[in-house]
Order: C-alpha cells, then structure tokens, then sequence
C-alpha cells in the first residue's frame, strides 16, 4: 500500500512540474522592423519552420513567437541584418511543441532590395519564395527546403533526411544536395545546375540548362523532361539493375550527366 501512495505522490509531482513547465513557456508574439535598407540577411536557427518571403515595400519584417526557451537576438549593422536563436537548454521541451504548436519565423523583405541571404537551421521546414538575390546559401539537417519563385545569380543548398522542392527558379549556378530525400525540379532555368541525393527519386518537369546539368542519385530513378534536343548534349548516363533511355555520346554544346543505381532513367527533350 505504502509502494502504491508513494507512486501516485510521484507521479502527481511529475504532473505538477510538467504543467508547471508547460505554464511558464507561454508563448508571445513579436514582431521586428528594420528602419534600415537591409541587403545582407543571416539567419542562425534551430527546431523551427523558416518561412522567407519577398513583399511590397522598404521595410523587413521579421514575426516569431517568444517563449522562456524560444528567445531571438535581432541586430542590423549598416546594411546586414542577423537573426540568431539564443541560449540552449540540456532538454527544451519547445522541440515537442509545448504551448507552440503554430509557431514560426516569418520574414518579409523587400523583393529586390536584399542581396544575399544567408540560412542556417535545422529541424524544420524552410521555405524561401519571390526574392532576386546576389547569392543564397542555405545549410540545414533533417528538413525539407521549399524553394519558388527565385531569380538567382548563385545558390548553394544543402539539406538532409529532406525533400527538395524547386518551382519556377532561375540562376547562373547553383548546387542543390540531400540524402533520403526526392528532387522534385519544376520550371528551372540556368546556367549550371548540380543536383544530388541518395534512396530518394529525381523529378525533373522543363528543365532548362543552357550549360551544364548534373543529376545524381542511389536506388531510385530519374525521370522528366529536359528542354532541347537530345543532339544538344555531351551525355553520360548510368544505372544498374534498370532501364535507361539515354546513350553516352561525346558530341553536343552542352554537358549533361545522370547517374543511379537500381532505378530508371527516363528523360524525353522537349521544345
């Protein structure tokens, strides 16, 4: 009987403590705006979905929520705006969503105005969309990036255990790499396009490289429509344990690998 008492009384002090955690990591809203241009944006993060989005206007706009353990330090030097997430915990119960279950970062920035974007985070979605940039480079683990609507002149994007998405995209060079993750490549227009993964597909819909154009990926396979004539490409392709519709030749202006293993390769040129 003494056993089962002293049980309850725990369990009901580990009741008590965890409501008492989920009290005090209330959440507020806040909001951040800069009374400079900014043209270099960094974003240091961690466990939160990203959202970065050209707007109307002179001013960035930069919405989270706080908390006791989600805390952001906004500083603008000149033109360069850095958003860093602060302190670390030895167990955060923000990452189970306690009380932020909606929350976000959203940053809204003058469409043309921002130069160069800088992201690093983990842990959740990132999502960057209507922006004409210098350079962006995006560095992330376990998440899915999100990219729309972009005139780039350099990108650099790397994730992990994710999915990359890119619609209606156009830049000079631009290097896009997960693992476990699928490509999905939807009205790209470039110069130089790197994309690689493994164990996830690469889906390619009106691909245009004016260049170059490599594709590469591991027990999956590698299918869409590539803009041009198949005469047009220096081809090297390769898979195992499948199909491939491509044939090596040497000849063409423009380069264009796919590599694969135990998937197909089925790409058809298109006007």
């Amino acid at each position: 009987m003494k056993k089962i008492v002293v049980g309850l009384l725990l369990v009901g002090a580990a009741l008590v403590s965890m409501s008492s955690l989920i009290f005090h990591n209330r959440t507020s809203n806040e909001t951040f705006t800069s009374q400079k241009t900014v043209k270099k944006l960094i974003i240091e993060d961690r466990n939160m979905p990203i959202e970065i989005v050209g707007a109307s206007g002179n001013q960035t706009k930069i919405s989270y929520q706080k908390s006791r353990d989600i805390k952001y330090k906004i500083k603008q030097k000149g033109d360069t705006l850095n958003v860093e997430r602060q302190g670390k915990r030895w167990f955060n119960f923000s990452i189970f969503n306690f009380g932020v279950s909606n929350a976000k970062v959203m940053v809204e920035v003058p469409r043309a105005r921002l130069k160069d974007l800088d992201v690093e985070t983990s842990n959740g979605k990132l999502t960057v969309e209507n922006l004409t940039l210098d350079n962006l480079d995006l560095e992330s683990n376990n998440s899915k990036m999100q990219l729309t609507g972009l005139d780039v002149k350099t990108i650099d994007a790397e994730t992990s255990n994710g999915n990359i998405q890119l619609d209606r995209l156009s830049f000079d060079e631009g290097s896009f790499d997960t693992s476990n993750g699928k490509l999905d490549l939807n009205n790209l227009e470039f110069k130089e396009g790197e994309f690689e993964t493994s164990n996830g597909a690469i889906r390619l819909n009106h691909l245009q490289g004016t260049k170059s154009i490599y594709l590469k990926t591991s027990n999956a396979k590698v299918n869409g429509t590539i803009v041009g004539e198949r005469a047009d490409f220096a081809t090297v392709s390769k898979t195992s344990n499948a199909s491939n519709n491509l044939t090596n030749q040497s000849d063409g202006s423009k380069d264009l690998e796919v590599k694969t293993s135990n998937g197909d390769i089925a790409i058809d040129f298109i006007r």
